[in-house]
C-alpha cells in the first residue's frame, strides 16, 4: 500500500511540475512571439517595399512571385513569420472566442489599412496587385 501510495505522490507531483511549466510558457508565447515577429519587422518591411513579398487575405506574408519564392533567405523568413502569425492568431482567437481564420483576415485588413500603396496583396482570386490598384 505505501509503494502505491508513494507512487501516486510522485505522480502527483511531477504532474504538477508539468501544469506549472506548462501554464507558465503559455503565458510568455503571446510576449515570446510579438518580440520574434518585431525583430523581424525591418527585414519583413524591407521586402514589401521592394516588392519581393505580399500580404494574402488570411494574413499570412507570401513571396509575389516564384522567383523570390525559391530565394533560401525569403523562405526562411516567411516560413518563420508565417508560424509565428499562426500561434498568436491562435492565442488571440482563444482570448477572443473566436475562429482563427477570423483572427487572420481582420489582421490582413489591418494590414491593408496601414500598407503603403506599392506594397502587395493577394486578391481572392490568387492574383497579386499593389494597393494603389486595389483600392476604389
Amino acid at each position: 500500500m505505501k509503494k502505491l501510495t508513494l507512487k501516486a505522490i510522485l505522480l502527483y507531483c511531477v504532474l504538477a511540475l508539468f501544469s506549472i511549466v506548462t501554464i507558465s510558457s503559455a503565458q510568455n508565447t503571446k510576449e515570446e512571439i510579438k518580440i520574434r515577429m518585431q525583430d523581424r519587422f525591418a527585414k519583413i518591411s524591407e521586402l514589401k517595399k521592394s516588392g519581393k513579398i505580399g500580404e494574402t487575405p488570411l494574413g499570412f506574408a507570401e513571396a509575389v512571385n516564384k522567383e523570390f519564392a525559391q530565394n533560401e533567405p525569403i523562405i526562411k523568413l516567411l516560413a518563420a513569420e508565417n508560424d509565428d502569425r499562426k500561434m498568436l492568431y491562435a492565442i488571440i482567437a482563444k482570448e477572443s472566442q473566436t475562429s482563427v481564420e477570423e483572427v487572420g483576415m481582420a489582421n490582413a485588413k489591418r494590414y491593408f489599412q496601414k500598407a503603403f500603396d506599392s506594397d502587395y496583396f493577394k486578391t481572392q482570386t490568387g492574383e497579386w496587385k499593389q494597393k494603389k490598384d486595389i483600392m476604389p
